[in-house]
């Protein structure tokens, strides 16, 4: 196509729109494209830019083809008209062809849309060319009437040399001129200069053929308008008859006629270009099934070649089997015509579903022949079979969701419900409600309220809803619903249209939620410990009272603002430092932290989780005072004796421990006491109270007794220090435990051959070893021998004992600040306290000497005690 080709496309999608310009430059169309997106773009577009082509998608939001098309017929204008669509049924496409389309693409089939363009143009110009012609006909026609009714043929007597010597006055009607006009011309001079060379062969052989009528030569003559005409003559070589002594040339225009063999000629050349370049397969048959003709679309379809298929007939191309294809011939047979779907068979015997249009026709010599245009449907009945598919599965997925959908007419007092709304409302399966019926099922009073508010405003100013009311079923059983509803008006109607949930789980869920919401809420506003929440983007979501009254800031001025920009000068700070370890990590963090706008030391613990971050934190300014000035004497008497400084370093660990162990029984103790003398409280509950005071009490002894054997160990540092002898210190103690030895299978190996003995207090040192071995025992690998090995090695002045086992192991990198802790055990599988190693290091610490260690999980460990010498 070398004009440019000027395209309307109607589309309200972008992204589609360009997929059809890609496909228009993909085909090399010189072309030129106006998109339009309305109803409103449409119609100017039709006046200002005057297209040859309209594509058109079949459906937009406010308008679509139909209505263009209408349009376009409203206007009296002949332009193509193409649906280019990205879905279409079958009745909706010929409910299109019916209104004036000439063809519709389905965009996922871009690749015919050149062709479609081509042969649409080619169709219209072929039209319009008819329309011509036919006009021309029409005239020619009224022309040869005339002629016949007022005049017959011409008739013109010449002379040897071609002069007129006679001429009718029929002539006029004929070529226009008077017949005076005639007789004074040179009759060669109105001849078509393409025909002058026949005219005088052919007067040559009439010259030669006296008295003989033939046929004369058709050519063209100059009309008296100026227009050649077609002249068909017979003519008689008279000269020797004395009475007429001329040649007798009876001629008739036939322009019309030509024009009508020359307009039939080239329809049927266009017919057999639509027939060779049409996108469906086109056969000419015979009424008993034999194939005459087929086009390049039916071999490409039926995958063999034009012979095959006339070799083959119908039978060879139609499934003889299906029932479907007896009915259309049936139908044919008695109307003329059929159309419908059945099952064909390629060349391999593959059957494919197929759509046939077949016409019954009269050829030329009046035999019946038909016509059959046919159509590969397959890609379209899997996608139809896609469709079912996919609405069943809406459905399965609707009945899930207890989704239902819902229409009504305001005006007529009507409502379709489908069958899951009825379920929801507990009616009968074929129960038909009136509007006002169905209205009448909403909860009376808020409930009922709302919906008639809502349907008011939608039916006057179209404002949709969305709601999430309660409905009283037909079986009295309350129930929540959401309802969400539009409106259109169609022909002055109000139209409403939505859909209908059941959501009664879901509001249960949302109340359990609350519930659990409301129950939190208690527990951390009744904890004594200050508590707040931030979310992933530091906003704080919940900021308890004592929270509020530690840091000074009410609820009301925290919630939903960033922490950081509540509080900026703790940018930096350890627990800005703690909780984004915390959120990085995802690892529980605790720390202490002092707070400098109120002066306040603050014990922290921070735990991360998919949410944000949740902090628990308390007030400890008074313990890090008691700390801090504790510190600052130890200081002040360092310089004076280092055994001083032990003693205050005892006394710093026996505060903490008061602090720390005494606290929780003490406090309990104090609480229950209180619960005791509350008069309003049951007798049995009192013995439970009772009973927990009884409780706590045992395990303050157990405190207490624990502290006294750390307090011996402070009193012990007084007595005289002597040379212990290692190995004597093994040999005593493994006879004291020589029963485990035995029972445990234990093999204690020493090697003290650098360092034998060490002048210190043998009651710290025999209890150092004492539980370093008795741990290596217990905590042993299930199904190995327990081995020790204990040794002693000097360097740089210093004596370093190790005591290396094969036993369980310790985690350290999650355990080794706990590792030396009071009442921090590892494993769990025997009894103890966790007093062991706190022990150890204390006693270790006290003797001036260090202790670290080296340990792997199922490996063993490894202690180093170093002392100086």
């Amino acid at each position: 196509m070398d004009k440019l080709i000027r395209i309307l496309h109607l589309e309200d999608l972008p992204g589609d729109a360009l997929f059809v310009k890609k496909a228009l430059i993909k085909a090399n169309i010189d072309f030129q494209v106006l998109v339009a997106d309305s109803k409103e773009k449409y119609v100017t577009a039709l006046e200002a830019f005057l297209p040859d082509l309209i594509l058109a998608n079949h459906s937009l939001p406010s308008f679509n083809a139909i209505e263009a098309l209408k349009i376009l017929k409203e206007s009296r204008s002949d332009i193509p008209f193409i649906v280019v669509t990205a879905a279409m049924n079958e009745a909706s496409a010929v409910n299109l062809m019916m209104q004036g389309a000439d063809d519709y693409i389905l965009k996922d089939r871009l690749s015919r849309l050149s062709i479609a363009i081509t042969n649409a143009l080619e169709k219209y110009r072929l039209k319009k060319e008819h329309d011509r012609f036919l006009n021309e006909l029409i005239v020619s026609e009224q022309r040869y009437r005339a002629l016949i009714e007022h005049s017959a043929d011409g008739v013109i007597i010449l002379n040897a040399m071609g002069r007129p010597t006679y001429v009718s006055v029929s002539v006029s009607n004929v070529l226009g001129y008077d017949p005076t006009e005639i007789l004074d011309m040179d009759l060669y001079t109105l001849l078509h200069p393409d025909d002058i060379v026949d005219m005088g062969l052919m007067l040559e052989k009439i010259l030669d053929s006296p008295g003989i009528t033939m046929k004369g030569h058709t050519g063209r003559m100059l009309h008296k308008d100026g227009s050649w005409r077609w002249i068909e003559a017979t003519i008689t070589n008279l000269l020797d008859d004395p009475a007429v002594n001329g040649i007798v040339d009876n001629f008739r225009d036939i322009t019309e006629r030509k024009l009508a063999q020359d307009a039939i000629t080239a329809s049927e050349e266009k017919y057999r270009l639509l027939f060779e370049t049409s996108m469906d397969g086109i056969l000419l048959t015979s009424q008993d099934g034999q194939v005459l003709e087929a086009n390049q679309a039916a071999c490409s379809i039926f995958q063999r070649s034009e012979s095959e298929i006339i070799h083959v007939g119908r039978s060879g191309l139609a499934d003889l089997d299906d029932s479907r294809l007896s009915k259309l011939l049936e139908e044919r047979l008695r109307t003329g015509k059929a159309n419908g779907e059945v099952s064909l068979l390629r060349k391999d015997g593959s059957r494919f579903a197929g759509e046939i249009s077949s016409t019954v026709f009269k050829n030329a010599h009046g035999k019946a022949n038909t016509s059959m245009i046919v159509r590969d449907i397959s890609e379209r009945k899997k996608a139809e079979q896609l469709l079912l598919e996919s609405e069943r599965r809406l459905d399965r997925a609707t009945t899930m969701a207890r989704v239902g959908n819902f229409e009504a007419d305001h005006t007529n007092n009507q409502i379709f419900w489908s069958s899951m709304i009825r379920q929801i409302h507990e009616v009968d399966p074929d129960f038909n409600p009136e509007l006002e019926t169905a209205m009448n099922f909403y909860k009376p009073g808020a409930n009922r309220e709302t919906i008639d508010k809502a349907t008011e405003e939608i039916i006057k100013h179209q404002t949709p809803f969305d709601l999430e009311l309660q409905i009283v079923t037909a079986k009295g059983n309350e129930r929540w619903v959401r309802v969400m509803c539009e409106a259109e008006l169609v022909n002055d109607k109000h139209i409403l249209y939505g859909s209908f949930q059941d959501i009664d789980k879901i509001k249960e869920t949302e109340s359990e939620v609350l519930r659990s919401y409301a129950e939190r809420n208690v527990i951390l506003e009744s904890i004594g410990d200050a508590f707040f929440a931030i979310d992933k983007d530091w906003v704080v979501n919940y900021w308890n009272k004592e929270a509020a009254r530690l840091l000074e800031r009410t609820k009301g001025e925290v919630l939903n603002r960033c922490l950081w920009d509540l509080f900026p000068l703790s940018i930096g700070s350890e627990s800005y430092r703690q909780y984004n370890h915390a959120v990085e990590s995802g690892q529980t963090v605790h720390f202490e932290d002092h707070y400098e706008p109120l002066n306040r030391w603050l014990e922290v613990s921070a735990y991360p989780s998919a949410n944000g971050l949740s902090v628990f934190f308390k007030d400890i300014t008074g313990r890090k005072m008691s700390e801090n000035k504790l510190n600052e004497l130890n200081n002040n008497l360092h310089q004076y004796s280092n055994e001083l400084a032990l003693s205050n370093k005892g006394l710093e660990q026996f505060s903490y421990m008061v602090s720390h162990n005494l606290r929780a029984p003490v406090a309990n103790i104090i609480g229950l006491a209180g619960l005791l003398g509350d008069e309003s409280y049951p007798s049995e509950l009192k013995r439970d109270f009772l009973n927990g005071i009884l409780e706590n009490v045992k395990r303050l002894d157990e405190v207490i007794t624990d502290l006294n054997s750390i307090l011996q160990i402070k009193k012990e540092i007084g007595e005289k220090s002597e040379t212990v002898n290692f190995q004597d210190l093994v040999d005593s103690i493994k006879e004291s435990i020589q029963n485990v030895i035995l029972k445990e299978n234990v093999q204690v190996v020493t090697d003290f051959t650098s360092a034998c003995e060490l002048f210190t207090l043998k009651t710290y040192l025999y209890s150092i070893f004492h539980n370093l071995i008795s741990n290596s025992i217990k905590y042993h690998q299930a199904g190995l021998n327990p081995f020790i090995e204990i040794s002693s090695s000097v360097s740089d002045g210093k004596l370093t004992l190790s005591f290396k086992d094969n036993g369980m192991g310790i985690d350290l990198p999650k355990k080794r600040d706990q590792l030396f802790g009071l009442y921090k055990r590892f494993h769990h599988h025997v009894e103890g306290k966790g007093m062991g190693l706190f022990m150890v290091k204390t006693q270790v610490e006290i003797l001036g000497g260090t202790i670290s260690v080296f340990s792997e999980v199922n490996k063993g460990t490894e202690f180093f005690i170093e002392f100086n010498l």
